[in-house]
């Protein structure tokens, strides 16, 4: 997902569950009952469980990131010993070749 429209929808939350949250705490100052308690332990258990799913999307795409990353490097890598083999197979093809003429 594009990186932009996940931090507004991100923010969208937080600014959705502060509002919530207040509105919780106000009840739970001007007239505390067990339904609101109820609500308010839902909230933060709700809460916890996004930041969860959140915590784990940023992992992933930064371990995904990073598997990438190693990929390219080894593919590089690979080439550039395949490189390195194919001038060295030409040197002893060169050096047999000066053997054979006795040079």
């Amino acid at each position: 997902m594009n990186n932009k429209i996940h931090n507004l929808k991100h923010l969208k939350y937080l600014a959705n569950f502060d509002i919530i949250a207040n509105t919780f705490l106000d009840w739970q100052e001007k007239k505390p009952n067990d339904t609101v308690e109820k609500l308010m332990g839902s909230l933060i258990d709700i809460n916890y469980y996004i930041t969860e799913i959140y915590k784990n999307e940023l992992y992933y795409n930064e371990s995904l990131n990073e598997y990438r990353a190693d990929k390219l490097r080894a593919i590089d890598r690979a080439q550039k010993a395949e490189k390195k083999v194919e001038e060295l197979e030409q040197e002893i093809l060169k050096l047999k070749k000066e053997k054979e003429l006795g040079l």
